[in-house]
């Protein structure tokens, strides 16, 4: 039990810790160094094929409401195998 306990406590700190807000690299990577004089939102700087880039989609605000669901399908899941095994 002290070892699900403890693997359970750095799962959920690696989860809360995981990304600092102020590093996000793919944004930097995709603005680029901030060389250029015109804007990333500007549509004279797209090539003609390409559309302007868009926000991206908030998943980091669903990351708690997965992780809780994740560990209640593990708990359902050894729930069941440990009332099938007493049979």
């Amino acid at each position: 039990m002290k070892k699900l306990f403890a693997v359970l406590l750095i799962t959920i700190f690696t989860v809360t810790f995981a990304q600092n807000s102020d590093d996000n690299r793919f944004k930097q990577a995709e603005f680029g160094s901030g060389q250029s004089s015109s804007s990333p939102a500007d549509p004279g700087n797209q090539d003609e094929g390409t559309p302007p880039p868009v926000d991206p989609v908030p998943i980091n605000d669903y990351i708690p409401l997965l992780f809780l669901a994740a560990i209640g399908i593990i708990a359902v899941s050894q729930y069941r195998r440990t009332r099938i095994s007493k049979n």
